[in-house]
């Protein structure tokens, strides 16, 4: 039942966004990430930070939409995870760091 619930607000939230912010929101979000953990910085210096920010915008409108279907979604994430780890270098903290901006 708490994850219906927050599967609702997710879904609810994310149309708000789609309905007037849409891929501005994701913009935001990185300038609020790189405010507040600027040690992340880096990892985004040789990216087209426009185009990273609407392959973010598409990629969590992806994950909500398929929030019925978690069991399929897990593992697609999980990939993704391990992509940014391989090639990014990506580590637990800065997920705690997405996490946190988010």
């Amino acid at each position: 039942e708490q994850f219906e619930k927050r599967k609702v607000a997710v879904q609810a939230t994310w149309k708000a966004v789609e309905d007037s912010l849409n891929v501005k929101a994701t913009k935001l979000f990185y300038q609020h990430l790189f405010d507040s953990h600027p040690e992340v910085v880096t990892m985004f210096e040789n990216a087209n930070m426009d185009a990273q920010a609407e392959k973010l915008y598409k990629t969590v409108g992806i994950a909500v939409k398929y929030l019925d279907d978690v069991e399929g979604l897990i593992p697609v994430l999980q990939e993704m995870g391990e992509k940014h780890a391989k090639e990014f270098g990506c580590k637990r903290e800065h997920y705690t760091a997405v996490g946190d901006a988010l």
